[in-house]
């Protein structure tokens, strides 16, 4: 890509993220008449740039393929994407995978919010630069490309 007469490095990828919630511990929430929004949940994925989103991604989750809109509905992260959900069709585990092609001109990074977070990653760039408050847990680096590992868990996210 060129940029007035300079060329630009941009990177182009296709992301698949999966992830499983314990609903469990929502049966005792149940009984109380304050909670409102039992059976309801909104999945929420952040995206820094919004333009970069390529095509419309997708969340299949309860067994069907469900609707995205635009935003994250995320007080802390606004831009990127969502899906509402109906939480009575769901036992005590819920499933959820979600596909996303994204470019962009810097970085990627993702935020450890989960209980355990793993994310992998697979390019042909072969000069990757690894930045943050997690180190890849495995690496690997050659001229055809890169792959790397992170891992962490709740003790390690600070949240």
């Amino acid at each position: 890509m060129r940029k007035s007469i300079y060329q630009v490095p941009v990177y182009s990828s296709k992301i698949s993220i999966e992830g499983r919630f314990n609903l469990a511990p929502l049966e005792l929430l149940k009984s109380d008449q304050n909670i409102r929004l039992l059976g309801q949940a909104i999945l929420n994925f952040g995206v820094s740039d919004p333009r970069g989103i390529l095509a419309s991604p997708t969340i299949f989750a309860a067994d069907r393929y469900q609707q995205v809109a635009p935003s994250s509905q995320l007080s802390f992260f606004s831009s990127g994407f969502h899906s509402t959900l109906k939480l009575d069709k769901i036992d005590n585990e819920f499933l959820f995978k979600t596909q996303l092609q994204l470019k962009g001109m810097s970085k990627m990074s993702f935020i450890a919010a989960a209980i355990e977070n793993e994310v992998w990653l697979n390019s042909d760039w072969p000069h990757p630069r690894f930045f943050g408050a997690f180190l890849p847990l495995h690496r690997e680096i050659s001229d055809q490309g890169y792959s790397a590992q992170w891992k962490t868990g709740i003790f390690f996210n600070g949240y």
